[in-house]
């Protein structure tokens, strides 16, 4: 059996007054993306595909460079589009995702919908699937749209599953049906 492990990029450098879209990883992100390569270890990537946002393609690197493989940005993979979006607070942050998923056919925050946002989302992976028919494929993305695909294909509620994804984190889903209820994984 195939597997699609979806991954969360690790934790980036939050840098006030530059868009989420354009951090990279932090020195603790680093760490955590080195320990992920040992989890992921026990299936057969011959690649690892990312998002082009900086800190999910450093995850990516970090992943690929310990399992002796290598990684290629495929667009569509990237966040919930809200370059324009800043949060005084974590709990405000929090809040609008909550809001996000709840209302999906809404702008709730930045210029995408919930919906809009795993459409593209989910025409990406399949584009990928294709091009990596029968064998274990690896794509680090990003937290909503990881939510809302997971969600969506395994009936479960996403703004749950966002808040138990880590920075890192990641989930295996069997292929072809991607319906089975994933097994979520943290890296700390």
């Amino acid at each position: 059996m195939s597997h699609l492990i979806l991954v969360r990029h690790s934790q980036p450098e939050m840098i006030q007054g530059i868009p989420a879209s354009q951090w990279h990883l932090s020195q603790e992100g680093v760490r955590r993306a080195g320990l992920l390569g040992a989890q992921l270890n026990a299936y057969d990537f011959h690649q690892i595909i990312s998002s082009t946002e900086p800190k999910a393609f450093e995850t990516a690197q970090i992943i690929a460079s310990n399992l002796g493989i290598t990684t290629e940005i495929i667009p569509g993979l990237h966040e919930h589009v809200r370059q324009d979006v800043s949060f005084s607070n974590q709990q405000e942050f929090v809040a609008a995702i909550e809001q996000f998923f709840t209302h999906p056919g809404k702008i709730v925050m930045g210029k995408e919908t919930a919906d809009q946002a795993y459409d593209r989302f989910s025409q990406a992976v399949s584009d990928v699937l294709k091009s990596y028919p029968s064998q274990d494929l690896a794509i680090v993305s990003h937290g909503t749209v990881i939510s809302l695909f997971v969600s969506r294909r395994c009936g479960i509620p996403p703004f749950e599953f966002w808040q138990r994804l880590g920075l890192p984190g990641w989930v295996a889903l069997s292929l072809p049906e991607m319906r089975s209820v994933p097994v979520l994984f943290s890296v700390s």
